[in-house]
Order: structure tokens, then sequence, then C-alpha cells
């Protein structure tokens, strides 16, 4: 079927074009490959998904068509409380994580680095543009998300969807300085597969507002660089509150996924 085609054709494309730099990267990284290439590619590598999917959108409704087609799955205008869900979502969550998780630890909650939050309207601009947000949702959301659903389901379309998206970030765990090197590589799969049921549920909530899951992914990925919900060195995070970030996040998921199936 070609519809079948198409989509494992994307996710192929996808990979191929982000993994072509992250994998020579990674071996550079590692003293395998002397290339000498810029790790500043990685940002390039982030819009292999949306690449991919703008290759065949060209094919199946006429490249002439591509900017209308783009603009009309960005749907920017949607109901504000999904605007504040995008946007305040993973900061709530990664300060209930950091709090829980110093609790759990049996030490007293820092938040020292609230004071830096005032940075954070310039790295939000940067991310949204430049640090995969562009680059990944008309792929993953746009083009892959509809057609896994339509085809799976609810729960096996977003478990495949979330596998997918994982693991087309593996490379990246073996860049030095990247996130993900320093994140234990089961916990950041948890993390993916259970937001990708969060994302699911924004895009039908906005009915499939690609600017939505943006503003969520840009949230998520900004707010980290801030909150130590993750286990990140410029953070000083803990494996204690990422473990309770994955939780909340399967609770979500979760709830989300029983409020669909009803």
């Amino acid at each position: 079927m070609e519809e079948d085609r198409n989509l494992i054709r994307f996710i192929l494309q996808a990979y191929l074009i982000s993994w072509s730099i992250t994998l020579p990267l990674a071996l550079s990284s590692n003293g395998i490959l002397d290339i000498g290439l810029p790790q500043s590619l990685t940002i390039l590598a982030s819009f292999g998904p949306t690449i991919s999917a703008v290759i065949l959108w060209a094919q199946e409704k006429g490249i002439q068509n591509i900017p209308s087609y783009l603009w009309g799955c960005l749907k920017p205008r949607v109901k504000p409380v999904w605007l504040f869900v995008a946007l305040l979502g993973p900061s709530v969550v990664g300060a209930l994580s950091v709090f829980l998780g110093a609790f759990i630890r049996g030490s007293p909650p820092d938040f020292r680095w609230a004071a830096g939050l005032s940075a954070f309207p310039v790295v939000f601009l940067f991310v949204f543009f430049l640090g995969g947000p562009l680059g990944e949702e008309y792929g993953w959301r746009g083009y892959a998300l509809p057609r896994l659903l339509d085809k799976f389901g609810w729960i096996k379309g977003n478990l495949i969807l979330g596998a997918v998206w994982g693991l087309w970030h593996l490379p990246l765990f073996w860049i030095i300085d990247t996130p993900q090197s320093e994140i234990p590589l089961i916990g950041f799969t948890l993390q993916i597969m259970g937001t990708t049921f969060i994302y699911s549920w924004i895009m039908q909530g906005t009915g499939g507002s690609i600017f939505t899951a943006m503003l969520f992914h840009t949230a998520g990925n900004a707010f980290a660089g801030f909150i130590p919900f993750l286990p990140l060195g410029q953070t000083g995070g803990n494996i204690y509150s990422f473990s309770v970030f994955i939780a909340l996040i399967w609770l979500m998921a979760v709830a989300v996924s029983v409020g669909k199936l009803k």
C-alpha cells in the first residue's frame, strides 16, 4: 500500500539525513574517525524529519503547494488553554520533579536555578528555531503521527512513534557535550516514549496544530537548561529528580490515554 510505503520512506529518509551527520560526529567525538566536523552540525541534523516530510509532501501535493500546506499545518491560532499547557506544562512538571526528587533524596530542594530564568526568552527563541522543534515536528507530529494513529490506533501508534523518535537520537549519546551524552539511555527512551502520548494529546486537542507541538517541544528543551529535572552537569540535576520526572510523564501519558480510550 502506498501510504505504508511512504511512511516507511519518511522514517528511512529522516534517519538517513540526520544520521549522515550525527554518526560521523559520534565517530569523530570518540577518536574513531578524524574528520574535524564541528559539533554545531547537530543543528543541521535536527532538520532531518522535517526535510523528509517536505520531500514526501512535495511529491504527494505538488511542490508549488508546499508553502501554503506548511502554513496550514502550522495552525498557530488555538485556544489559549493549549498554549498555557504547551508553554508552562514542562516547567511545572520539571519543578515538581525537582521538589519530589529532593524529598526522596532526603535533602532540601535547591531552587537557585530560578535566578537564571531572565535568560529564558533568548534560549527559548534559539531552541525553537535551531534546537529541534522546527526541524522535527513537521516530521514526527505532522507527517508520521496521523498515519500511525490511523493504521495502528492510539496505544500502538504512539508506542511506534515513540520508539522511532527515541532511536533517531541514538548517535547523540556518543557525541561529547550533547545533553544526551549525560543522560542514561534507558531513562531517555522512557521519557521520549511517555512524552509521545502527551504530544499526541496536544495535537488532537488543537486540531493538529504543529505550532503548539513546537511550543511544547521548545519549552521542554529550554526549561531543561534551567530547571534541574534532567541529570545534566550545567543544571546540577540528579537521577532522583529524573526518575520522578519519568514517572510523572508516564502518569500523564496513562491519564490522557484513558481519556482517549473511553
